[in-house]
């Protein structure tokens, strides 16, 4: 491999894991992007991000979040923090990183789920409103998840934030299951995007 290979090869790598962390995370990206890429971003037509090349490092960032998620909760638990404050508190750190896109998907969809037709579905859940059967699904959900990581917290010790890691590996490999096997919604949005 050339040294000019290499560096695009390097260039394009920082732009996929770019496009994945500015997907599923709140976290800054700019110093990632290649100098292109920088410079398009103040203009009127940005060039364009390869999301749909960039999923090959969901799971990667995903096994971050998870092991983000199942540190915070063990530190928590070796300072004697009850174990379901430790998981409320991983939860909400978790939540910090992600900006809750995969719990404004659940509540989309659970609303939906009120939708008689297809039509009326995809538009309950282009509405920005939470509706009962959302709230329901969030409050499930994260009850669940509190649960589940609390008695991670009062069992296992480190191997807890291993557990937490290969959940959140596995959790976004499923998004690029149902990426590939699943017909897009809509002709427009993320998911066409993706496909």
């Amino acid at each position: 491999m050339t040294r000019r290979s290499a560096r695009h090869t390097m260039a394009l790598l920082r732009l996929h894991l770019a496009c994945g962390l500015g997907l599923l995370t709140r976290l800054p990206v700019e110093r990632l992007l290649p100098p292109r890429y920088r410079a398009s971003a103040g203009r009127q037509t940005p060039l364009p991000w390869p999301l749909g090349r960039s999923i090959w490092c969901w799971p990667l960032i995903g096994g971050a979040l998870g092991t983000v998620t199942g540190g915070v909760l063990e530190l928590l638990r070796l300072v004697h923090v009850p174990p379901l404050v430790a998981a409320c508190m991983a939860l909400a750190a978790q939540t910090l990183l992600t900006g809750a896109l995969h719990e404004d998907g659940l509540a989309d969809l659970a609303d939906a789920a009120g939708g008689s037709t297809r039509e009326r579905r995809l538009d309950i859940m282009r509405d920005s409103h939470l509706g009962s059967f959302g709230t329901i699904a969030l409050v499930l959900a994260f009850g669940i998840r509190a649960a589940a990581l609390a008695a991670l917290a009062a069992h296992t010790g480190w191997a807890g934030v291993i557990a937490c890691a290969v959940a959140g590996l596995l959790s976004r490999a499923g998004m690029l299951v149902l990426t590939a096997h699943l017909p897009p919604a809509r002709t427009t949005g993320l998911a066409h995007a993706l496909a």
